[in-house]
């Protein structure tokens, strides 16, 4: 009878050193501080799990995608602090819905070129975290709709700062939705890792390629038509920064800014930086693709393959699949010298060798490249990029092929 009860014993504390165990091992439910905008709180709860060095990718991948959270969150409020205007949402990297602020800080180039620092710096650290996940069978749920972001730093993440009301906006959305479509859960999985370390490529990649060159003399006539908080370079000239539209005075501000767009080369390890991320979009494509095709379940899928269906109402056929990777063949072979890009001015069997542009960089002028006079130094002769591939490419995805791009990443 003692033997038993001890036995019984035994088994009960087994049971709760296995329970404890268990519950240790499993990373925190960040979703409910995500609904509420504590991306913060969220970061340092996971970090914690992290630092435990208990190996779990779950977290690991949870951990980056709120990184990722995070630099955008960053950029958001270096933008409102400086006061971007309205008007410039619809440029790439500023399209987010940040509204006015009424008290902007002064901003010149040195502070622009720090908020665009800081966020390779934030997807760099984001990519390191996400590059620590290795098991294939990951997967996390994420109501992405339904997170909150504090856009303005105002300390609050309130409704209109949820991410589909975000989404609404960027994307012009008119439509009614529903709740469950608003919630806009994702169960992102190994392809999606890569999706994310890919894209962290590609925003480091334009930010280096834009920061290798010295534009501090086109932010002089154009930084107050971007910020509020930006000084117009001759104020006798009219008052446009009094005004967040676009005025004849900020008008004819935009034309000089293109007219002074001769840069010199500020950072050339930059540009081979630039060319080098590019590189790596392609490769992370391609893994993520290799990852996609081998799934055969079809959960709330992301980017789903053909036989899956996608969170997105947007169907992917396998011609697109295949068409897609033959993209990045070519991408790769023109970051790599081996094809040519044409301009328009030069039908000779020439064409720009791109990796020369990284590579070798000169002093760039926008007008001059226009022209074809910029190109010249780059030009050779060899396999050059045809039309009818460009054509091709729209056919086979409908007419919609940067739209698909920017998905597929």
């Amino acid at each position: 009878m003692f033997t038993v009860r001890r036995s019984l014993f035994a088994a009960t504390v087994l049971i709760g050193i296995s329970s404890t165990v268990l519950e240790a091992a499993s990373p925190p439910d960040i979703n409910p501080l995500l609904k509420e905008g504590k991306i913060g709180e969220a970061h340092q709860q996971l970090s914690e799990f992290v630092k435990t060095g208990k190996n779990n990718d779950e977290a690991e991948f949870a951990l980056g995608f709120v990184e990722l959270l995070q630099a955008v969150e960053t950029l958001s409020q270096d933008l409102y602090r400086y006061g971007l205007r309205t008007s410039t949402r619809q440029m790439p990297m500023l399209r987010l819905p940040i509204p006015a602020n009424p008290q902007p800080e002064k901003i010149d180039h040195k502070i622009w070129v720090g908020i665009r620092q800081r966020l390779i710096d934030n997807l760099a650290k984001a990519a390191t975290t996400l590059e620590g996940v290795t098991d294939e069978t990951v997967k996390i749920e994420i109501p992405v709709g339904e997170i909150r972001l504090d856009l303005n730093g105002d300390g609050k993440a309130e409704e209109n700062e949820t991410f589909w009301v975000i989404f609404s906006r960027i994307s012009g959305l008119r439509q009614e939705l529903t709740d469950e479509q608003k919630q806009f859960s994702i169960a992102f999985d190994a392809a999606d890792v890569d999706w994310m370390i890919g894209y962290t490529h590609v925003v480091r990649g334009m930010m280096e390629t834009w920061l290798g060159y010295d534009s501090s003399e086109s932010f002089r006539y154009a930084g107050h038509i971007l910020f509020q908080g930006a000084e117009p370079p001759f104020p006798e000239l009219g008052e446009g920064k009094l005004t967040d539209s676009l005025s004849t005075d900020l008008f004819a501000d935009g034309v000089a800014s293109i007219h002074v767009m001769n840069c010199p080369v500020a950072d050339a390890e930059r540009l081979k930086r630039a060319r080098q991320h590019f590189l790596s979009v392609i490769e992370r494509s391609r893994e993520s693709w290799k990852h996609c095709v081998a799934e055969v379940d079809d959960d709330k899928e992301w980017v789903p393959n053909a036989k899956q269906t996608s969170v997105v109402p947007q169907r992917v056929t396998q011609e697109q699949i295949d068409a897609w990777l033959a993209v990045l063949d070519h991408g790769e072979a023109v970051l790599n010298g081996e094809l040519l890009i044409p301009h328009f001015r030069v039908n000779n069997g020439m064409g720009i060798n791109i990796k020369r542009v990284f590579e070798e960089p000169r002093r760039f002028d926008l007008i001059l490249w226009i022209h074809g006079a910029g190109a010249v130094p780059f030009l050779e002769e060899g396999k050059v990029l045809k039309q009818a591939d460009s054509n091709q490419l729209m056919r086979t995805f409908r007419g919609q092929f940067f739209t698909f791009a920017i998905w597929f990443n």
